[in-house]
């Protein structure tokens, strides 16, 4: 009992300085204290951030701010870690704005050496897109000790498949978190200085291998995120199939220029463009995952109810956004958090445009997003119609090659992340 009254007075000295900038929408502001538990009691003392993108910058602001870890930001990008480090000089770390206040964090080194950030490293954050996944895990993998954690922000794009297929043996000896989405929305303002804190995630689904360290990994990151609440949901193929980015934009990409592949006059608006035939496409794609889901479930007693139907995947992550959630035309045309938005074009000299078929919403979520779940759907020899019409109206603009007589076996599947291109059979990915 005197160690442990001795052990909270250490912690309150240490942590009561860290605050948290809390928007919990986008029009009201809370700053709340971090929980008082240090990382160490559950193992983690040094932590790595990969990247430079917009949540590194928040994640720098905040973690930065702890005196219990020691926070490496690991960016071997180009000269990306010059450039923070250079940007951080100029307020002492990042500072994280949000409206009515700002907080700075600093970590203890910006490095681009992976042997520099992963050495003796206890928790690893990939919030990176899954294009990185790849060249990131073989990157730190020599360098990873027994026991290290890797959580990938988010866990979509077959990030266990490729952590699998890259760590080899030492993906037996290492824990793996997947999260369902981003926790932030969030803008860089000057790189490696300022980034602005827009909103974030009130609830992150997280699914953790192996599956018994799923409540200390559940512990962890409500301690180390500080204002977001953590569900688990059991098997990752509960994160793989969620119908996230991954369907959201091949679906109304889909939607807007099926049939139209030519010159526009303009950009047209892209989720108020979600009408009644396009929220029927979210709905099918939603419907096949949902069946996929249900098979494994049959099959091997997994608890697959971690996957939602779209619908209620855009109610839980844009609560106290939509202004009508009846439906899943009006939960994307009243979304306050995609107002404005237009779909990717490319400006011509005529003055025209035409769609970027180079823009991320498919060379990101047709071979590290759809294919996948079409890989996952031959393995389970499920049908999904709606699945093959989208991947093979794009490949088509894209100039790739996925699906083969009702199969996905063509030339690049090398680019995807999908289980045939790892070679793993269904009883593997389990």
């Amino acid at each position: 009992k005197k160690r442990e009254r001795k052990r909270k007075k250490e912690t309150k000295a240490d942590m009561t300085d860290i605050k948290v900038a809390l928007p919990r929408t986008y029009s009201e502001d809370v700053i709340k204290i971090r929980s008082k538990r240090r990382l160490s009691e559950f193992g983690v003392k040094k932590v790595v951030v990969c990247g430079g993108g917009n949540s590194v910058h928040v994640m720098t602001a905040d973690f930065g701010q702890r005196k219990d870890i020691d926070l490496f930001i690991c960016a071997p990008y180009k000269d990306e870690a010059k450039r923070l480090s250079e940007g951080m000089k100029k307020k002492n770390g990042v500072e994280k704005l949000y409206r009515g206040g700002s907080v700075v964090g600093a970590p203890t080194c910006v490095t681009a050496e992976f042997k520099t950030a992963i050495t003796d490293a206890d928790l690893i954050i990939i919030p990176l897109p899954a294009f990185a996944h790849y060249s990131t895990l073989e990157g730190m993998c020599p360098y990873l000790k027994k026991g290290a954690i890797i959580a990938s922000f988010p866990g979509q794009g077959g990030f266990e498949l490729t952590a699998k297929y890259v760590l080899k043996e030492k993906a037996d000896d290492i824990i793996l978190v997947g999260f369902n989405q981003l926790p932030y929305q969030c803008r860089t303002e000057e790189f490696g200085t300022t980034v602005q804190l827009i909103g974030h995630k009130e609830v992150l689904r997280m699914a953790t291998i192996p599956s018994q360290e799923s409540h200390r990994m559940k512990e962890l990151f409500e301690e180390l995120l500080g204002y977001i609440e953590i569900h688990n949901v059991g098997h990752q193929l509960n994160i793989t199939l969620h119908p996230a980015n991954q369907v959201i934009h091949p679906c109304i990409m889909y939607g807007i220029f099926h049939g139209n592949e030519g010159e526009w006059n303009e950009p047209p608006m892209f989720y108020a463009n979600v009408n009644d035939e396009t929220a029927a496409l979210l709905d099918a794609v939603s419907d096949e995952i949902l069946l996929m889901a249900k098979v494994i479930h049959e099959r091997t007693g997994l608890d697959m109810g971690g996957v939602p139907h779209i619908s209620d995947m855009m109610r839980e992550m844009y609560r106290g956004e939509i202004a009508d959630d009846s439906c899943t035309k009006t939960i994307f045309q009243t979304n306050k958090g995609y107002e404005g938005l237009r779909a990717p074009m490319v400006k011509l000299d005529s003055g025209k445009y035409r769609p970027d078929w180079s823009y991320r919403y498919m060379t990101d979520d047709i071979p590290l997003g759809l294919c996948i779940l079409r890989g996952i759907s031959d393995l389970l020899d499920v049908d999904t119609p709606n699945i093959d019409k989208i991947i093979m109206w794009a490949q088509k603009l894209m100039g790739k090659e996925y699906i083969v007589d009702h199969h996905l076996r063509g030339k690049d599947i090398e680019n995807t992340a999908s289980p045939q291109r790892y070679g793993f059979t269904f009883e593997q990915i389990l």
